[in-house]
């Protein structure tokens, strides 16, 4: 009964540094993602800024989304 007590302890041990250990790598992943997300949007903002610069139409609005959205990637960035 003893060793089932130590192997279990032990168990609960191994999984708590496993998770300390992957955690940051998690997080990482996350913002990687994230950052790849923002990119895409920029990159699909300023396409449909041409596309209205092209017809003549404004497009401030869409620059200013644009520019909320570098924000958010420096951020990410700066926190990775």
């Amino acid at each position: 009964m003893k060793s089932n007590s130590i192997i279990i302890k032990a168990s609960c041990i191994a999984l708590c540094l496993l998770a300390l250990v992957f955690a940051p790598l998690n997080c990482a992943y996350a913002s990687k993602e994230e950052l790849l997300d923002l990119e895409e949007e920029k990159s699909d903002i300023e396409d449909r800024i041409e596309e209205r610069r092209a017809r003549g139409k404004s497009y401030d609005d869409l620059e200013e989304r644009r520019n909320d959205v570098q924000d958010e990637i420096d951020n990410v960035k700066d926190e990775g």
